[in-house]
């Protein structure tokens, strides 16, 4: 894999969007390796689901919020992260000043239930 510096674009579109896409960013060899490593691991496989796009082709998916060999995350006072002086984004500060979490309430109506 070849070393690519992101460019400035690259770098904006990531705060924007949260994550970027890379055409052909492995060559087949590496695909390959990916693919061998994800089927021989078994906690991924344990994990695994079906997943089918809006053609109908299925993937298997694997999500899970912690891996065993990651540091788990540590919960801090808000005071410690008020020091370094960190501002948060727009999402972030519309997401703070909601009223109440009304996502339960959004899934319900979405499916009809209202």
């Amino acid at each position: 894999m070849t070393e690519r510096p992101l460019t400035d674009q690259q770098v904006a579109r990531f705060h924007q969007d949260g994550y970027l896409f890379f055409e052909d960013f492995l060559d087949e060899e590496e695909t390959a390796l990916l693919q061998q490593a994800c089927r021989a691991d078994s906690l991924m496989q344990r994990h695994a689901m079906d997943v089918r796009d809006a053609a109908g082709r299925r993937t298997n998916l694997s999500l899970w919020n912690h891996h065993p060999r990651y540091t788990p995350l540590v919960k801090v006072p808000d005071s410690a992260i008020k020091e370094t002086g960190a501002k948060p984004t727009p999402a972030t500060q519309r997401f703070l000043q909601q009223g109440e979490d009304d996502t339960s309430r959004r899934l319900e109506v979405e499916a009809g239930q209202s």
